[in-house]
């Protein structure tokens, strides 16, 4: 539990520098984006190249810090010797670590300008099942964590030089190597690259601090729960994220043109598609969490069941303001957006602190499922001004004909788990599939309008002629 706490401490350090990114991620993808089929791309070029040195130099700087820290984590998180002495080649293996994933984080951001998610999609892919069969190795040969940490480093590099390679070869003008930073380029971007810049720092520190802040609290043994608790909703969140950034090189490109019709069907359908996916796995979640968490991790402190469900609420209230943000984000609406994210976050954190010292660590997820409603609403509001569609129009599109199927969908997920106790994480999986099998079908028969039966009907269709 101890060396569990200290590993996702110094993750969750990591994931808080990684927002310094000087604001650029989102400019990168911004200005990539409105670049394509423009003859004329020697700006974009300059700001990408100077990009690039800035998030090399921006690794190196969080190595050199995560080091330098490694006495004040160690005292911090209360650990016992054994494991204080693991921490600073940690932490400089970690940091190493930090200095690959920024450069494929990089990478990314310019393959999402070009709109390449089907190479996004199968870096993902790969690296998720290469990390975790390299874990699932690492473990079972006993080896120790700082085996792990360098399992991390070797990813981190191997996934930059992954996708540099594919940047090289889909669009070479990005792809090339240039060791000058353009200072008169950047300039230009100020404005959105210093909002962008806080609104990601701001978001890193909260959410990603949320995890060394019950450490410092209550100690490191007390981030176990927490974490285990929000990884099912959390990886729920992440995938939704990724399926929402799509609209925001969209966005950019529809501002450009000047297409408010396109922008207003991108929020009402985008915020629908997302809360619908989701709120089917969400419930057989919710329903099953004691199961899922007993079979996954059978000695798994209690306070992670409510833990999860609280978490599912924020995952939830969430994925209900991607579409908005993404938007918001693709018309350069960077200061407002700020302005949200400092709200969120002084929910977040505020509401968070305080419950942890009256309820436990429950407390920090509930002030984390706040801090989400929170954004969330004030997300959808700002959009419905910016684009023309009422608040009212935008919330009542995305839950019509929801509510039916989804109590069936819990209902019948909680009678089969009664009437066939499930034995193990396959029963638990098949239990999940048929309450979201149950509301599939009410969905499409009962609520489903004829544009979306006929865009069903499209996809089923063509995954037919796949197979």
């Amino acid at each position: 539990m101890e060396r569990y706490g200290l590993w996702l401490a110094v993750s969750s350090i990591v994931g808080i520098a990684s927002g310094l990114g000087f604001g650029l991620g989102l400019s990168v993808v911004r200005e990539v984006a409105a670049s394509s089929g423009n003859s004329d791309t020697n700006e974009s070029e300059r700001l990408v190249s100077s990009a690039r040195i800035l998030y090399l130099l921006l690794g190196a700087a969080v190595m050199v810090g995560l080091t330098l820290l490694a006495g004040v984590i160690s005292l911090g998180l209360h650990l016992s010797s054994s494991t204080r002495v693991l921490v600073f080649p940690v932490c400089v293996i970690v940091g190493l670590a930090f200095v690959g994933e920024q450069l494929s984080a990089f990478a990314l951001a310019v393959l999402a300008g070009l709109r390449r998610f089907d190479l996004i999609g199968m870096v993902a892919i790969i690296g998720t099942i290469s990390n975790a069969v390299l874990l699932w190795v690492a473990l079972r040969t006993g080896h120790s964590l700082i085996a792990l940490a360098v399992l991390r480093a070797v990813v981190a590099f191997a996934s930059a030089l992954t996708t540099s390679i594919m940047v090289l070869i889909v669009c070479p003008v990005f792809g090339h190597w240039k060791a000058i930073i353009d200072l008169q380029c950047l300039r230009s971007k100020t404005r959105f690259v210093l909002a962008s810049q806080a609104n990601t720092v701001i978001g890193n520190a909260v959410f990603d601090g949320v995890a060394p802040l019950i450490g410092f609290l209550s100690g490191a043994a007390a981030i176990v729960p927490y974490r285990i608790g929000l990884k099912f909703p959390q990886f729920l969140g992440v995938v939704s994220g990724r399926v929402a950034e799509v609209l925001y090189p969209a966005s950019s490109e529809y501002e450009g043109v000047g297409d408010t019709h396109k922008m207003k069907d991108a929020l009402r359908w985008g915020t629908r598609i997302l809360v619908l996916l989701n709120i089917p796995a969400l419930t057989a979640l919710f329903v099953l969490a004691p199961t899922l968490l007993h079979f996954w991790v059978p000695a798994t402190p209690p306070e992670a069941i409510p833990i999860m469900r609280v978490y599912i609420l924020a995952i939830l209230f969430d994925v209900a303001g991607y579409t908005a943000d993404n938007l918001l984000w693709g018309v350069g609406m960077a200061e407002a957006l700020l302005k949200m994210m400092l709200t969120a976050g002084v929910v977040t954190l505020g509401l968070g602190t305080f419950l942890v010292f009256h309820i436990g660590v429950v407390g920090m997820a509930i002030g984390t499922a706040s801090g989400f409603g929170v954004k969330s609403f004030l997300l959808i509001r700002l959009s419905s001004r910016r684009f023309g569609v009422s608040m009212g129009d935008i919330i009542g599109s995305t839950t019509c004909g929801l509510i039916i199927p989804t109590i069936l969908c819990a209902a019948t997920i909680w009678t089969s788990a009664r009437l066939f106790p499930p034995n193990g994480l396959s029963s638990v999986a098949l239990l999940g599939t048929l309450g979201m099998a149950v509301y599939g079908l009410l969905y499409f028969r009962l609520a489903a309008s004829v544009r979306e039966r006929e865009m069903i009907l499209a996809f089923i269709r063509s995954r037919w002629r796949v197979f």
